[in-house]
């Protein structure tokens, strides 16, 4: 997921920020909402991965799951990427 998350962050980044959000579930994926509102058990749980990265930050980070069940683990990756044209 932090290859995934890493790739996608590179390839967007020409823009000042951006937030990813990987899940396991497309449904889940469809209907989540960030603020939380209205989001099932079942879509909580099926994020697994959250990436940012942020040029006013300048930093990067993930936060990720292995399993539905389990403890958010928090990465911090560096500075953001570098900005394409």
């Amino acid at each position: 997921m932090i290859a995934l998350a890493c790739r996608i962050g590179k390839d967007h980044s020409s823009e000042r920020a951006l937030d990813l959000y990987i899940f396991d579930d497309q449904h889940a994926a469809k209907v989540y909402s960030p603020a939380h509102e209205g989001n099932t058990a079942e879509v909580e749980k099926a994020l697994r991965a959250m990436y940012e990265f942020s040029r006013e930050k300048g930093q990067q980070w993930i936060d990720l799951r292995p399993a539905p069940n389990s403890k958010w683990i928090h990465v911090d990756l560096g500075k953001a990427p570098e900005a394409s044209e």
